[in-house]
This record gives structure tokens, sequence and C-alpha cells, in this order.
């Protein structure tokens, strides 16, 4: 509600937020579990803290160590 001189305004529609850090890192470095010419597939432990906000998706990277240029391969959420 706002207040002045002449009054007190009708309230506002609440609104609620989730107060949250990033989540930490995952417990241990990925497994890869099958790879062919055109696919991988590899799997981790989720983070032990998801900082207060659940983890909604997940980023991964490729790098081919000789050039340091990380690649994204995946970016999708499950």
């Amino acid at each position: 509600m706002a207040i002045n001189s002449i009054g007190v305004s009708v309230q506002s529609n609440t609104q609620y937020f989730a107060c949250a850090n990033v989540p930490g890192q995952s417990t241990q470095p990925p497994v890869l579990e099958a790879a062919t010419n055109t696919s991988i597939t590899f799997s981790w432990n989720a983070p032990l803290s998801n900082g207060g906000s659940p983890i909604t998706g997940y980023k991964a990277y490729i790098n081919a160590l000789d050039d340091g240029d990380w690649k994204l391969i995946y970016d999708g959420t499950g």
C-alpha cells in the first residue's frame, strides 16, 4: 500500500520471490557411458546443493584439449 497526506491506497497484488544462490558443482566428473561416430552418452551426479532453487537444466561443453576452445554440445533441461 502507498500512503500520502490524503490517505491509504488499495493493496497491490502479492508477489513471491525465491532468493537463491548458484548451485554447487557435480560431486564427480562426468562418466562416459557410450560413444559412436555421431553421438556420446554420459552421466554425472547432481550437485549436493541446488542453491535453494530447483535445478532446471544442464549445459555440457567439450574441449579438444589441444586448442583450449570449449564448445557447447548440450543445452537443455532434464
